[in-house]
């Protein structure tokens, strides 16, 4: 629920605050629940275990994650909230359930079980049957707000044609039928 009210506050400042700095709100965010998690990490630490692990390589480990897996994704997922409908927006986070498990095999030759297997291809079946009909759709009206990128036909106000995000051939975009 947290992140669906962060990504539509994101999405209205689009239009209701175009210069406001949503940008900084992620690395803000993280620093804030960095300095939460260094001042409760004692609090929760185990009575006499060592606090920092010997050698620097599990911290390094641990600033690539923080750095690479969590603020750069969320960086790129805020500056998408701009542009991109929610809707679209909300499939296309449903992605990270499949991605995650096929890395994971990738890149750790761990085996994904037949559940894990069968969630990841109706994810991916679900964005797949949205994106080609969201590519018909355009293809049968001819929409410009398929290819203006900023998801307006021309001369159409804020929010009054529906919001389309595809790549379609440079033909189209000069009125010939693709």
């Amino acid at each position: 629920v947290s992140l669906a009210a962060y990504l539509t506050a994101v999405r209205s400042s689009a239009a209701r605050a175009p210069r406001a700095p949503v940008m900084a709100a992620p690395p803000l965010g993280f620093a804030l629940a960095a300095c939460v998690g260094l001042l409760l990490a004692p609090l929760l630490h185990p009575p006499g275990a060592p606090f920092v692990p010997a050698g620097g390589a599990p911290l390094t480990w641990l600033a690539l994650n923080g750095a690479l897996c969590m603020a750069l994704p969320f960086l790129l997922t805020t500056a998408a909230a701009r542009v991109v409908p929610s809707a679209d927006m909300a499939l296309m986070l449903q992605l990270e359930a499949f991605i995650g498990p096929a890395l994971t095999f990738a890149v750790l030759d761990e085996r994904p079980g037949a559940l894990t297997l069968a969630g990841g291809l109706v994810v991916v079946v679900a964005v797949t049957v949205h994106a080609g009909l969201a590519v018909r759709e355009a293809r049968l009206e001819g929409s410009p707000a398929a290819h203006t990128g900023k998801g307006e036909a021309p001369g159409t106000p804020p929010g009054g044609a529906r919001e389309l995000y595809v790549a379609v051939a440079p033909e189209a975009v000069a009125g010939k039928r693709v």
